[in-house]
């Protein structure tokens, strides 16, 4: 009785130092909440009994991440997060379209481990810049912006392997875009455009750790 207790308190003890492994200082780290979608599509509109096109689209989004285990359960390092989504109309034949990119530094600390999951907070601030883009019979319109980012979040990471985790984040973010003035012309300073945003997001992804 007393070998079967001393090793199921061994057993125990080397799944926690396998857990913990991932996070040790010194490993690399790959993705965090990152992930990467592309989607594709069609609209039908209906009235009555006749159906017509709306509109095409397309979007594609990629935003990895990559670190370093400074100490243990603390990665610090750099995130980048790229869009393009576009919009095609039939009738009258309007295009739209949405481009940006953004870096800049990320952290993220590892609580402990419970059953598996290991809960984190992380932080990102990121700056970049942007294009959107209007066709309508052959006329076209162009706004270029700048961006910034703060976001904070809270989620945990499940290990399905010795390296490769699935993430799971709930994060606040507060983001803006400011509009220059298009090519060739002067915006004064009270025409100048600021979006800003503010809202709570839900990601799901990936991460690789990888030891020395």
């Amino acid at each position: 009785m007393k070998s079967k207790f001393c090793l199921l308190v061994l057993m125990g003890t080397m799944i926690n130092l396998l857990s913990f492994a991932q996070i040790e200082k010194g490993n690399v780290f790959f993705g965090g909440s990152s992930n990467l979608s592309f989607s594709a599509g069609a609209e039908k509109v209906k009235t009555g009994s006749t159906t017509n096109d709306g509109y095409k689209y397309s979007s594609f989004n990629f935003q990895p991440a990559v670190g370093y285990f400074v100490i243990n359960r603390l990665p610090v390092g750099l995130f980048v997060d790229l869009s393009l989504s576009k919009q095609k109309s039939e009738d009258p034949d309007v295009v739209s379209s949405y481009s940006y990119a953004m870096i800049g530094p990320f952290a993220r600390y590892y609580v402990t481990d419970i059953n598996g999951f290991m809960p984190f907070g992380e932080i990102k601030l990121g700056i970049g810049s942007g294009k959107s883009n209007y066709e309508y019979n052959g006329s076209e319109n162009e706004e270029k912006y700048s961006m910034t980012h703060v976001s904070v979040g809270a989620g945990a990471t499940y290990f399905i392997t010795e390296n490769v985790g699935i993430d799971f984040l709930i994060n606040y973010a507060l983001d803006s875009e400011k509009y220059d003035a298009p090519s060739g012309e002067d915006r004064a300073e009270n025409d100048k455009i600021t979006y800003k945003y503010s809202g709570i997001g839900f990601k799901l992804g990936f991460v690789i750790s990888l030891g020395k």
